[in-house]
């Protein structure tokens, strides 16, 4: 009573009424001696005792009522009886009926009493509703979630840098079943202890969603299990229901939700506010890593937060360890993220490019894009929209450090320095008069850079750059491949620099048109082939649908098998891109979920040439570290992934699908976080609208030219946006024999040989 805040509540609230019943015949006793010898010391009172069972039918159950009243029923038989013995004074020797009660409690009580602690026992202690302080908000979490997803949720969710919203905000997690050890523990700890509650019972149950406070809820994130086998839509049939659930009891909720099927998306965009289709990123991002090595770590590094306490820490360790400086560089690039805001109304009349160049100079931020509010009020995305004059309603889409340099742009004053920055002239660094060639050649970097030590990693030394040439098939081998034939024994000898797509699945690969799609964009100069090795052949269906891309093989096998590899023709290949294996989810928490991923990339590792840049998909980030050096740097800190410490991961070599359950937070704080990774990483498969008046961007990997080697990223960037109208976003820089991804480096960092820039562009920025 003296800790609660709310005292008055406190005292006529009905568990503290029936508590002070149950108090009320031991006090009595102490307080009357004469009381002491009677039933249970308790005289006429005695009948207030059994009210602490109440209680217990509040916690536990409509069960241990009868329980209440079976004991109830015993201790008033037994006091009345005793009390005829007393009063009467019955010839009967009272020392009978005590030891017959006696005995009879000791059979009877036990039995009552042991059923009544099972049911305790088996009493979910995840059944209490919420209750939510004033002031507060909390987002509920509903559908398949497991550790790993928990996990990067409340890494993510609670990071400080979304801003002050974090702390009064909770979350609510609803599931079917029991949180499972590692779950329990997790919530438990006390960095969410008070901030996360669990309850069990169906989402689909409003009784569960009144338990939860779902017509309060700000927003509802909708869980799917990112590899499970979507048999017949089942999964994302779950995902609907779940999602109508909501929306039917809280039409005002946002829901943000995962499905897995691209088909089943629309049916899921009826009901949520956004939309994350788990096959469409995933291949997304490794097709698009295909044409830009690293584009998948760029992405995800852009999507994760990382906050000041993470990067100290980081920071003191890097000093601690020699030769270790070099990450310093990546850490700091770690820390960009996709934020948004509105421009003051300076840059009102300024071009994009223009606007994008003072910000740029003055904050170190990058504008990469604008949401643009058409006369219909609905407003859509635009990267890098070039000559658009900027008119004072749009919201720029930045990436910056934190939110606190970004909201700045909003109130930004000029300082007289702006035009001198943008009638600065690049002439004397690159004469478009003379101009220079990229060198594109398979062997750009064979004779500068040297094989790194470790496995998988040694990729990063030497990339082809030369993965797009003109290649027109044999039209018959072709038709060979989509008929109803056995598939190829061994793809012809002509097919070179192509890329092979391993499965080592008993299910052919669904979904596919989103790896295939961004490598038959229309922006591409060239068509690459595609071999596809799978244990599974596709149906016919699949085989008419693919057929529609051009170019792709089939061969039948697996990449566990080397004879296998060899008839893929992995020796051969510009790139190798091995997808996990959907069966390993079920070994997710013994740790070896990635075991045949790993021992696919030894296989294709051992058999391709140095030149090859391998690429693999793996269930549990954390393995990453089984890839590459041994000089990664371990953090044990709670806003750090140590799948991102990896070498593997800083060169692009890894993809997790785990980057999804991040994508739900910032999703959450960024509303247009899901419309910036669909114009990025699918630009290229969307028709181009001859009435609009802004040309699309697509996103590209360019190599530093020779005259551009030793100068500093700031120029660099100013460069390609005044001579090429590109906006650059990150670099992926040679450093320590290894190729790193850093999104958006400092202003002084210095690009030479093999450093190639990423940037969104109408066309690929050309130097011939």
């Amino acid at each position: 009573m003296y800790l609660n805040n709310k005292r008055e509540r406190f005292y006529v609230s009905w568990p503290t009424i029936v508590s002070l019943m149950t108090l009320l015949s031991p006090t009595l006793a102490f307080v009357d001696v004469s009381l002491r010898d009677s039933f249970m010391s308790g005289g006429y009172y005695v009948y207030t005792y059994p009210f602490r069972f109440i209680r217990l039918y509040q916690n536990v159950g409509r069960k241990s009522l009868k329980l209440y009243l079976n004991i109830l029923f015993i201790l008033l038989i037994a006091s009345g009886l005793l009390h005829i013995v007393e009063t009467k004074q019955q010839h009967i020797d009272k020392s009978f009926f005590d030891v017959f009660w006696y005995v009879t409690g000791l059979i009877l009580i036990p039995v009552t009493v042991s059923d009544l602690l099972d049911l305790i026992r088996k009493k979910s202690k995840y059944v209490h509703r919420y209750k939510g302080q004033k002031g507060d908000e909390h987002v509920i979490v509903i559908g398949e979630f497991d550790t790993n997803s928990i996990t990067g949720l409340l890494k993510e969710f609670f990071c400080l840098d979304h801003g002050d919203s974090t702390i009064n905000t909770k979350l609510v997690l609803i599931n079917q079943d029991e949180p499972s050890e590692a779950v329990a523990q997790l919530i438990q700890d006390p960095l969410y202890m008070n901030r996360v509650q669990y309850i069990k019972g169906s989402p689909l149950s409003f009784r569960v969603l009144k338990k939860a406070q779902a017509d309060k809820a700000k927003a509802c994130f909708v869980f799917t299990g990112k590899f499970q086998v979507n048999k017949d839509g089942f999964e994302d049939s779950s995902s609907v229901m779940r999602t109508l659930a909501v929306k039917k009891y809280n039409p005002n909720i946002s829901v943000i939700a995962q499905v897995i099927s691209p088909t089943n998306k629309d049916h899921v965009s009826l009901l949520a506010q956004q939309v994350i289709c788990i096959n469409e990123i995933r291949f997304g991002l490794l097709s698009n890593n295909v044409l830009s090595p690293g584009v998948s770590s760029l992405i995800q590094l852009l999507t994760t937060s990382i906050t000041d306490q993470a990067m100290q820490i980081a920071t003191t360790k890097i000093e601690s360890k020699p030769g270790m400086n070099w990450m310093k560089e990546f850490l700091k690039g770690a820390t960009q993220e996709f934020y948004q805001t509105y421009l003051s109304i300076y840059f009102i009349g300024k071009s994009f490019l223009q606007a994008a160049e003072i910000i740029k100079v003055k904050f170190n931020v990058v504008l990469i894009g604008v949401s643009i509010k058409s006369d219909s009020n609905i407003r859509s995305l635009y990267l890098n929209p070039q000559n658009y004059l900027i008119q004072g309603n749009e919201i720029a889409i930045i990436i910056g450090c934190n939110q606190h340099v970004v909201s700045k742009l909003s109130e930004y004053s000029p300082d007289g320095t702006e035009n001198s920055i943008l009638e600065e002239s690049f002439d004397h660094i690159l004469s478009e008069s003379n101009p220079i060639k990229i060198f594109d050649t398979p062997n750009l970097n064979k004779n500068y850079h040297k094989r790194s030590k470790s496995a998988f990693v040694r990729r990063n030394s030497t990339i082809k750059n030369d993965l797009y040439y003109k290649f027109t098939p044999d039209s018959n081998i072709f038709k060979k491949l989509f008929s109803d034939s056995e598939s190829l024994i061994e793809i012809p000898a002509s097919i070179n620099n192509h890329v092979l797509l391993c499965d080592s699945s008993d299910e052919f690969p669904s979904n596919l048109d989103c790896f295939i799609g961004p490598l038959r964009g229309h922006h591409l100069e060239f068509m690459t082939p595609i071999v596809i090795l799978s244990k599974t052949e596709p149906s016919n269906k699949v085989k008419k649908y693919l057929s529609n891309f051009k170019n792709i093989w089939f061969v039948n096998g697996s990449p566990l098998e080397k004879a296998d590899l060899i008839r893929a023709g992995i020796e051969r290949a510009s790139r190798v891109v091995i997808l996990a294996n959907p069966k390993d989810y079920e070994n997710l928490h013994l740790r070896v979920a990635d075991s045949r991923t790993l021992f696919a990339i030894l296989n294709a590792e051992a058999m391709s040439p140095q030149t090859t840049f391998i690429m693999a998909e793996i269930l549990h980030a954390e393995n990453a570290k089984f890839l590459g050096d041994n000089d990664d740097l371990s953090i044990k800190e709670h806003f750090i992934g140590q799948d991102m410490l990896s070498s593997a991961f800083m060169g692009g070599h890894v993809s997790s699908p785990w980057i999804m359950d991040t994508l739900l937070c910032q999703a959450y704080y960024n509303p247009y976080l899901i419309s910036i990774l669909h114009n990025l990483l699918f630009s290229g498969t969307k028709e181009y609208n001859p009435s609009d008046p802004i040309l699309p961007s697509h996103l590209y990997q360019v190599l530093i030219p020779k005259e551009l080697y030793m100068l500093n990223y700031t120029t660099i960037f100013r460069y390609f946006l005044k001579r090429k109208s590109a906006i650059c976003i990150g670099v992926y820089k040679l450093i320590h024999d290894k190729m790193i991804v850093i999104p958006n480096p400092k202003q002084n960092t210095l690009l030479n040989q093999g450093d190639s820039v990423f940037v969104i562009s109408h066309r690929k920025p050309s130097f011939e």
